[in-house]
């Protein structure tokens, strides 16, 4: 009678335990995951950087050769908006 008793609870018991084993598990792997995502990130940081100012100046690239269009364009009686 009692290892009746015991197998009716240590079965239910046991697969709580490994469900719940099963879940922490799962949520580091999560955060193991997040972590390595938030380094590769950090990391790639520095590359910003550089197209930052690369980004820069293509603009102050850019305005000078809308004013050198525009001049052209005035020079020839060309119509711009």
């Amino acid at each position: 009678m009692d290892l009746d008793i015991m197998i009716g609870v240590l079965v239910p018991v046991s697969g709580l335990v490994i469900f719940i084993a099963r879940h922490f598990w799962k949520k580091e792997q999560c955060f193991i995951r997040m972590r390595d995502a938030i380094d590769r990130l950090s990391g790639e940081q520095d590359n910003h950087k550089e197209y930052e100012s690369r980004i820069t100046t293509m603009e102050s690239d850019i305005a000078e050769i809308k004013i050198y269009l525009r001049q052209l364009l005035q020079k020839n009686d060309i119509p711009y908006d």
